[in-house]
């Protein structure tokens, strides 16, 4: 594991922009969010969008690339980028919040402690009383109905 943290650093890839914003937009949403709350951002199309648009703007700006000239914008091969660099975002994304998943594992504070269990003695006893006063009324009904039935 630590061989591939120092290869990102040794290709450089960690210190792309849109590569370091999906790890602090992981890192973030793992730090803050419930698992309702990132069950139900990370299924939200508009997550998505937002990112996208972010990449969009960011290419737009810093990454456009042109033909030969240096006139007129290649758009083919702009887009191209854009695809690639929300595709290195959204992964970003994913793997930090993985990364900070498989560290909080190995928690043993966590794994040390006992779950509380509610004291069940009392809710047993009261079944108990509950289910002999159905009986008793059971008992009574049928005799009710049927006077023969001793």
């Amino acid at each position: 594991m630590i061989k591939g943290i120092l290869a990102l650093f040794r290709t450089g890839i960690i210190f792309n922009p849109m590569v370091l914003l999906g790890i602090l937009f992981g890192f973030i949403a793992m730090g803050t969010l419930s698992d309702e709350q990132l069950h139900a951002l990370y299924t939200n199309y508009h997550l998505y969008l937002l990112m996208f648009f972010i990449t969009v703007l960011y290419v737009n700006f810093f990454r456009r690339t042109y033909f030969a000239g240096g006139l007129q914008v290649d758009w083919k091969s702009t887009v191209q980028t854009m695809i690639g660099y929300f595709l290195m975002f959204v992964v970003s994304f994913i793997f930090s919040m993985l990364f900070i998943t498989f560290i909080s594992f190995g928690d043993e504070k966590e794994m040390m402690e006992e779950p509380d269990l509610p004291d069940f003695s009392q809710l047993e006893a009261d079944l108990k009383n509950h289910q002999q006063e159905l009986q008793q009324n059971y008992d009574a009904i049928m005799k009710a109905v049927s006077p023969t039935a001793q």
